[in-house]
């Protein structure tokens, strides 16, 4: 082998030590800059695109972008109006997402969607076309671990009438919502309640078993 051989050799070494290090730079860069968040959508009336579906499916393909991709979506599920007969079945699912964007932006992301889709707020739990509610981000307990039990102990009586004017994190209704447990389990089976330290699993097996029977794969 020449000399001139051995240069061009080691330099195609070089290039690709070099190309190897810059992958694996982006990688680095790639996973501190998109973190990831579980998010609910649901709907039981007709928006301008059609059925509860339809809505949904409508709401993740204006929700994805540069800064948010759709990592994973749940089936569709069926439940009953919350509160019993307020309005007709719902329609449920959960999204796995990565996303560049903070939380109190993704939540004002999420209002701005649903109004393109006709959501209004008028009584709480009134029949909607779309709702869409960040379960998690990360692992973040916001803004208080303090303010997290506070609304997550609130009685069937005080969610009535009491609204959080802030985000928290995590949705302080997860451990009570088969229609959120059961879809998020289909995106992550390894989940664990960073406040309740608690799974997914261990949190649905706590639900009374006629909560868990109102369900049904559509």
């Amino acid at each position: 082998m020449n000399l001139q051989n051995a240069y061009i050799i080691n330099i195609k070494k070089v290039s690709v030590r070099t190309k190897s290090f810059l992958m694996f730079l982006e990688y680095i860069f790639m996973s501190n800059r998109f973190k990831k968040a579980f998010v609910a959508f649901g709907g039981n009336v007709v928006s301008s695109v059609g059925e509860p579906k339809q809505t949904i499916i409508a709401a993740l393909k204006e929700l994805e972008s540069d800064s948010l991709e759709i990592s994973k979506l749940s089936n569709f599920y069926s439940t009953p109006a919350f509160p019993l007969g307020s309005g007709p079945d719902f329609v449920n699912a959960v999204a796995y997402i990565q996303t560049d964007t903070n939380a109190e932006e993704l939540l004002k992301r999420f209002h701005k969607i649903e109004s393109i889709f006709d959501r209004t707020r008028s009584y709480r739990w009134a029949p909607r076309p779309i709702d869409i509610d960040l379960l998690a981000f990360e692992d973040q307990i916001y803004p208080s671990q303090y303010e997290f039990l506070k609304w997550s102990n609130l009685t069937i009586t005080e969610q009535t009438k009491r609204v959080p004017s802030k985000l928290i994190l995590p949705h302080p209704r997860i451990q009570d919502r088969v229609f959120v447990l059961v879809p998020f389990l289909d995106v992550s089976k390894n989940w664990v309640h960073p406040v309740f330290k608690k799974t997914l699993t261990q949190m649905l097996g706590a639900l009374k078993p006629m909560d868990k029977e109102i369900i049904y794969q559509i």
